[in-house]
């Protein structure tokens, strides 16, 4: 039992003076050390009684048959504060991952909200280029097929021209023979005198000599020949349609985070292009 008589802190090794007599833990305490005591968590709410107010030695003896009892108490109290602490301390590490996982469980579900809008956006804009490509190959193909008319034209308007001009020349030469037809046979049907009708037809047939036919030329032809189309023909006409697999994308981001390396893609063919390369599908890094 303390020593109220000395009335020295029961608590310090400085043996200040025990001015303070804490009722629940049945001790003395100085100044200093009662300002400590009241700030632990575990007996911030004891009551005190100075020593001049009240008669400390009945109040002292009264006390010791429930020190046992007190003590008990203490650690009783100890215990469910700790247990109660470290429910607080679950609970509240608890709601905070909870809410974590909240906001981004939200996060993610924007990101994918906002992901398909613009996959749709860019499923459009594919798709746009594709039927421009293909109206582009339409055109082409309708100017091949007109230069091709063209051509033909112009070919069979020349051949058409050498045929009249070579018919104009037979028909020159077929009036000219049935001219000398007609002079033969008229010398000889007036001219008696043989020798002057053989130097006449001498001067005829030098005439038919002189006259000389020009050979028939070759029959012009034009052929054209089709062309079988396989698949891989029309591939090559268009470009190359790509898709990007997300979870291989995904892993060459971890792989490549800070690779930055020349791209020699078909968005940055002919560019001097450096950039952070992430591992799509349509950016392939050239080789240095």
């Amino acid at each position: 039992m303390a020593q109220v008589a000395s009335k020295v802190c029961e608590i310090c090794d400085g043996g200040g003076h025990g001015k303070y007599h804490c009722q629940e833990c049945d001790q003395l305490f100085c100044e200093n050390c009662k300002m400590i005591h009241t700030r632990q968590r575990i007996s911030k709410y004891h009551t005190y009684l100075t020593v001049s107010n009240t008669n400390m030695e009945d109040k002292m003896f009264s006390n010791d048959h429930r020190s046992v009892t007190k003590v008990n108490r203490h650690s009783t109290t100890d215990s469910s504060e700790s247990t109660k602490n470290k429910l607080e301390k679950l609970q509240t590490e608890s709601l905070m991952n909870i809410e974590e996982k909240v906001a981004k469980a939200k996060s993610c579900i924007s990101q994918m909200d906002n992901n398909r809008k613009s996959y749709r956006e860019i499923i459009k804009k594919v798709i746009n280029s594709i039927t421009e490509d293909a109206e582009d190959l339409k055109k082409l193909v309708d100017k091949k097929v007109d230069d091709f008319k063209k051509l033909i034209r112009d070919a069979e308007q020349k051949e058409i021209e050498k045929m009249v001009t070579y018919n104009k020349g037979c028909r020159a030469d077929l009036q000219k023979f049935q001219s000398l037809e007609k002079d033969i046979k008229d010398e000889v049907a007036t001219t008696d005198v043989y020798i002057q009708l053989l130097q006449k037809m001498k001067q005829l047939n030098t005439d038919v000599d002189s006259i000389e036919l020009q050979e028939v030329p070759d029959e012009p032809d034009v052929s054209y020949i089709n062309k079988k189309l396989s698949g891989t023909d029309i591939d090559n006409l268009f470009g190359e349609l790509q898709f990007r697999d997300t979870s291989s994308a995904q892993r060459a981001i971890v792989g490549k985070q800070n690779e930055t390396r020349k791209c020699d893609c078909s968005k940055c063919k002919g560019i001097d292009n450096w950039h952070t390369y992430l591992g799509e599908v349509d950016h392939q890094p050239a080789t240095e």
